[in-house]
């Protein structure tokens, strides 16, 4: 009996070791992962960045009317756009996030378990009077592998909750713009329809006031001619 405990004994140390094996390669995977979000936060920020200086070429573009009402509602058409794919491309983050923060706690949990294992059968090794195995060594690597996905883990997803704040912020602002253009748009619409009517409205004035002089000038020469017409009649009367 004594000998299949030694025997065990003998294993769980090659065990452990396998153990602490796999989740090395568990937080090496982890840390990659978090190398990728990195990547992602920057591509994001500068698709955040492009997309707030779009929306501040559009409001500059709105405050000094630079550009046709068309030509603001098609740039306010691309920026809503932009703020869309920007909002597509933070869900993804936040689902990739989410993952992440399950698997460190499950690296967690898993080194946690493995300290205590090691712990006790460093334990059994002492109450048999025989000395462990070095197996604190890998709980130390671990510990600190896991300790650092945590803080890098804690550092992007402020990263991203900033980030993220500022792009659901713009997207409102990019609204805002895309209706202050598309309210241009319908005022120079209208202006131009009142400017139409106005015009239309200047052409029969100009018409009646033409209309007006031609009948006053054939007014005053059939007055002229009336008063020609009885002197002439009077003549050929003398001369008869």
């Amino acid at each position: 009996m004594l000998g299949r405990k030694d025997a065990v004994l003998e294993e769980l140390p090659a065990i452990l070791d396998s153990s602490a094996a796999n989740l090395k390669i568990l937080a090496s995977k982890l840390v990659k992962q978090t190398e990728k979000l990195d990547i992602r936060n920057s591509l994001m920020k500068k698709q955040y960045e492009m997309t707030e200086k779009q929306a501040a070429e559009l409001e500059k573009h709105l405050i000094n009317t630079d550009l046709s009402a068309a030509d603001l509602n098609i740039a306010a058409a691309k920026l809503d756009k932009q703020t869309e794919e920007l909002d597509k491309w933070k869900s993804a983050l936040k689902i990739q996030y989410e993952k992440l923060g399950l698997r460190a706690a499950n690296l967690k949990k898993q080194v946690t378990e493995l300290a205590k294992q090691t712990e006790e059968v460093e334990n059994h090794y002492e109450e048999m009077g025989l000395r462990a195995p070095n197996l604190k060594k890998n709980i130390v690597e671990l510990e600190k592998q896991t300790e650092h996905v945590e803080n890098r883990k804690s550092e992007l997803k402020k990263q991203y909750e900033n980030l993220a704040s500022h792009a659901s912020e713009l997207k409102k602002q990019a609204a805002v713009l895309k209706e202050q253009a598309e309210q241009l748009e319908i005022q120079n619409s209208l202006s131009k329809i009142r400017n139409k009517h106005r015009e239309r409205k200047n052409e029969m004035l100009e018409k009646q006031t033409v209309e007006q002089e031609q009948t006053e000038e054939w007014a005053a020469e059939s007055k002229k001619s009336g008063e020609s017409s009885p002197n002439q009649s009077n003549v050929g009367f003398l001369m008869g």
